[in-house]
């Protein structure tokens, strides 16, 4: 979670949005091979949904009140 998380923040602070693709993710953060096809592992949907529920869950609890606050949005586009 935390290296799925540095590499989509790092990219997306940067503005580096060709490289937050859901191929690319798979490859170079969770290891899948460049040419695996996301339409058969969907590892990095899963992924994200659980990053996605993990900050929610973070930013109703303890990390109430910080300044800054973390959303991965769900109707961008992943491909």
């Amino acid at each position: 979670m935390r290296a799925f998380l540095l590499h989509i923040t790092e990219h997306a602070i940067l503005g580096r949005s060709e490289r937050l693709k859901e191929q690319t993710i798979g490859a170079e953060v969770l290891g899948r091979k460049p040419n695996y096809d996301p339409a058969d592992d969907n590892i990095v949907r899963v992924r994200a949904h659980e990053l996605r529920e993990r900050l929610n869950k973070y930013f109703t609890s303890e990390g109430l009140g910080p300044v800054i606050k973390l959303d991965i949005c769900r109707a961008c586009s992943v491909s």
